[in-house]
């Protein structure tokens, strides 16, 4: 079918142009009484005309109505048919070397000497005589204005059954263009009319006046293209901030599309690792699923299959194919591609490497030869843009990446955690958090070596991962321990948590020559609204839930989250944080466990007897309640807050290292010297505190810290030195 209608298309463009030519020829009788050189002259000043369309709307439209117009009315019929046709022969043929096949340039030919036929003969009639008038008045005016309304009719007759060969007629953009060219006789009428003046001074006369409109044409073309330039350099500033590849291909697949006027714009981008060309953007967007083009599917176009992108891609050279259908690189994918009969394909290189493609197309064939600067300057720019945005976006991964096991930081995990409990109360949608703990995870890495631990926690990671789907969030937490986020009611949770125990009890990690198995799970999940709508409390309750109500059950079991997991014989009553003796059993554990390298921070509130005296003692503890929160949300996971007494805390980090030591210490004292706390009223106060961090490298008994934290309060309240290592 598109075949007939291209057959049809090229055998109606014949017929027309021949036609044309013909009819030209019998009627205009003194085609031979013409003066050479004026003729010669107003050719080559229409041939300018054509090659210098100006903008219109958006569209280009040639100004050299003007020619035929001012010729009826100044010289004869013949001038007035013959140099638009002429003209814009010279310049298909000659100066923009055949930018249409033969049978449009023929057509176009025709057409003219059809229209301005027509043009002649209604201005003889209305004028009642074939001889030029000898001056200008209203009655040759009115004259010329009608002859110029009947040259764009017939012209846009011939375009339109041309067209209708392989489209469907469009009422709407048939008056649109129309419209258009009458906005252009109005603007080269003044030009016709100052040409019909002169003549009765002398033929050159008139020549003479059609250069002003040749200058100004071409000062037209000129800053529609600095335009254009503008346009290019703007879209690239504008998207030099832009690290999204999808928006990136959006915006430029929109700008190009219109600074080309292609009917069909596809942004690729290259992935490195399959080696495959993916559509990013595609303009007119609702293309973007269905649409089938030259050598395109929505997935792809893979390296193995070849073709004209990819050899485009390869070379490194963009492509202009003026007729696909006579260009046997261009393969079709459907038969609607097919329609799409010119293509332009701008490969997209940064510092050596393929980045992508822009592949331009239109149902015209030729229509991308003068546009070509426009889309490879463009293509420049979006290189580097797409190199930019895919370096962004890789060191973006990584930051958020756990490099172990492939899975989200806790970073991530603690923004994505707030969004999502932010989301979760707004909408009154279930969330729940769970922690995950490998059991005994330290006789992996002290029989088989460290490496063999990485191994068991990928692995363990993948199952978590292919188990809990894409809608939650699973998160290396630190150590061996896992963290997810499970948007989902709690019964539903538990039985996701229960299935991922049972499965890990089930892995086999194979490591060189050993089969590493018996790997089990403690869990232990909070929900939201059931325990907490704060998203630290819930996963601190997580936490809980899993230290209290799985580690210490025997292991290898799900908990869920109970008050009586918030001991109070473990928890200090007024602000929340651990006690000694709870501290001192966790620190009994860690060094059984093989942990003997501890960071020690202690924390002094300077002055804290003026708070209780001047405000109350109430609104002393509600400072304190605040001041414990703090620290607590600045506690990363693993490290213990614990508050010593009165206004005294300490923060213990387990398996320290002491290079990082202070800037532990350095993020404490930022955040806690900078909180306010409101007293009374519109009253905020800021604490004023005392600090001092210490490292040890051999801790063997949890007495032996208390003593170091003793030490160091004291140290403080003598105003002695307070670093060191022991």
């Amino acid at each position: 079918m598109i075949h007939k209608s291209l057959k049809l298309f090229s055998s109606l463009a014949w017929l027309v142009g021949i036609v044309g030519i013909l009819m030209a020829i019998l009627m205009s009788g003194n085609l031979f009484r013409v003066d050479p050189l004026p003729f010669l002259v107003l050719v080559v000043l229409s041939v300018f005309l054509e090659m210098w369309p100006v903008q219109m709307g958006d569209v280009l439209s040639s100004l050299i109505m003007a020619v035929p117009l001012g010729m009826v009315a100044a010289f004869n019929g013949s001038y007035a048919i013959w140099i638009p046709a002429v003209a814009f022969f010279i310049s298909a043929v000659a100066v923009q070397r055949r930018s249409s096949s033969w049978h449009v340039i023929v057509f176009n030919v025709g057409q003219y000497c059809l229209s301005s036929l027509a043009l002649v003969k209604v201005f003889h009639a209305l004028m009642q005589t074939n001889e030029a008038p000898r001056s200008l008045n209203l009655h040759v005016a009115y004259a010329m204005a009608i002859a110029g309304i009947v040259f764009i009719l017939v012209n846009h007759l011939l375009l339109n059954l041309l067209s209708s060969a392989i489209r469907k007629f469009s009422i709407r953009s048939a008056l649109k263009i129309i419209g258009i060219d009458i906005l252009n006789l109005a603007f080269v009428y003044p030009f016709s009319i100052f040409m019909v003046l002169l003549r009765p001074l002398g033929s050159w006369l008139t020549v003479v006046a059609l250069i002003p409109l040749v200058v100004l044409a071409y000062t037209l073309r000129t800053l529609r293209i600095l335009k254009d330039m503008q346009m290019v350099h703007e879209t690239t500033i504008r998207l030099t901030s832009e690290f999204d590849l999808t928006e990136i291909g959006k915006e430029t697949a929109r700008v190009i599309k219109k600074l080309c006027n292609a009917d069909e714009v596809v942004v690729f981008q290259l992935n490195m690792q399959t080696n495959v060309l993916v559509p990013i953007a595609v303009n007119p967007e609702h293309r973007f699923h269905n649409y089938i083009a030259v050598e395109e599917s929505s997935t792809g176009i893979p390296q193995s299959s070849g073709g004209l992108i990819w050899s485009v891609l390869n070379s490194r050279q963009p492509v202009y194919v003026p007729d696909t259908r006579k260009d046997q690189r261009v393969r079709w994918i459907g038969n609607d591609g097919q329609q799409l009969l010119s293509m332009l394909v701008v490969p997209l290189h940064s510092h050596g490497k393929a980045q992508g493609a822009i592949v331009l197309y239109s149902k015209r064939t030729f229509a991308f030869k003068s546009s070509m600067d426009y889309a490879t300057a463009l293509g420049a720019q979006v290189s580097v843009l797409m190199e930019n945005a895919r370096l962004y976006q890789e060191l973006n991964e990584r930051s958020i990446h756990d490099e172990a096991t492939g899975l989200y930081n806790y970073r991530y995990f603690y923004q994505q955690l707030e969004k999502r409990m932010a989301y979760a109360v707004s909408s009154k949608t279930p969330l729940c958090v769970s922690i995950l703990d490998i059991d005994f995870f330290k006789k992996f890495n002290d029989t088989y070596g460290h490496l063999a631990g990485d191994v068991v926690l990928r692995e363990v990671g993948k199952k978590i991962e292919e188990i809990v789907g894409e809608s939650a969030l699973v998160a290396r937490y630190g150590g061996e321990e896992f963290a997810l986020v499970l948007p989902m009611p709690l019964a539903e949770a538990f039985e996701l948590i229960e299935k991922i125990r049972r499965a890990v009890a089930g892995i086999v990690v194979e490591y060189g020559d050993f089969q590493l198995q018996g790997i089990t799970v403690s869990i232990g999940l909070a929900a939201y609204p059931e325990h907490s709508s704060y998203d630290r409390d819930l996963l601190s309750k997580a936490d809980s839930a899993m230290y209290w109500g799985a580690k210490k059950r025997g292991r290898n079991r799900s908990a869920i989250y109970l008050p009586e997991f918030d001991n109070p014989n473990n928890i200090d009553g007024l602000t929340g944080l651990y006690k000694h003796h709870f501290i001192n059993m966790r620190v009994s554990e860690m060094i059984a466990q093989g942990i003997v390298r501890w960071g020690l921070v202690c924390i002094d509130i300077k002055d804290f007897n003026s708070v209780n005296t001047r405000f109350g003692f109430s609104t002393g503890n509600q400072v304190l309640y605040d001041f414990a929160q703090r620290l607590r949300d600045t506690v990363r996971h693993g490290e213990l807050a614990c508050r010593y007494g009165g206004d005294e805390f300490f923060l213990l980090v387990p398996d320290a290292q002491m290079n990082e030591m202070e800037s532990i210490a350095n993020r404490l004292e930022n955040v806690l010297t900078h909180a306010t706390f409101d007293v009374a009223g519109n009253v905020a106060l800021r604490l004023k505190i005392s600090m001092a961090y210490q490292y040890m490298s051999s801790l063997h008994e949890s007495t032996e810290l208390f003593d170091e934290v003793g030490r160091q309060f004291a140290l403080i309240s003598s105003h002695l030195p307070l670093v060191g290592e022991r």
